[in-house]
């Protein structure tokens, strides 16, 4: 059972409910049995009132105590089951975040080698459309020049781009 700081005595010292319900239960049994020979040796009524008042206290506060007892380990028990429920239930969350994230990384993958697929055709294309007109434009202005009769012809006009 952990140990527990009591208010009640001295500065710093440190009480264990365990041992304080040791007490109590061991008061209220001496004060059962003192009771019970008070009567048997007939003492006075209000000696024998206090003694049956101070084992009713007695037994009430072991009472008491034993119910605060029971009613932690009932709240820790309640705690630990919450905490394992709650524990599974995060388990279950990440298992269903791993499992779209696998997902999700076999689709982009596939969606990555389409796009790339569709940006190096693309390029490709721009490429060869750009070096036809290139080629269109040399090839016009070498037939130009034949037709001028120019031995050499021009020199060719190249781009630096698309145009």
């Amino acid at each position: 059972m952990a140990a527990a700081s009591c208010d009640i005595g001295h500065e710093g010292v440190d009480v264990r409910k365990s041992s304080t319900l040791w007490i109590i239960s061991m008061m209220a049994t001496a004060l059962w049995v003192t009771t019970a020979l008070a009567a048997s040796v007939e003492l006075t009524m209000h000696w024998y009132l206090a003694l049956m008042l101070a084992t009713a206290v007695a037994s009430i506060g072991a009472l008491i105590i034993l119910n605060d007892n029971m009613t932690r380990a009932r709240d820790a028990q309640k705690y630990e089951a919450g905490r394992a429920s709650f524990d599974e239930t995060v388990r279950v969350v990440c298992a269903a975040i791993g499992e779209h994230a696998t997902r999700m990384e076999i689709a982009t993958k596939g969606h990555g080698d389409r796009l790339r697929s569709d940006v190096l055709t693309a390029e490709r294309l721009i490429a060869s459309k750009w070096r036809g007109e290139t080629i269109a434009q040399y090839d016009a202005a070498m037939e130009a020049a034949r037709r001028h009769g120019s031995d050499t012809g021009p020199l060719p006009i190249i781009s630096i781009g698309p145009s």
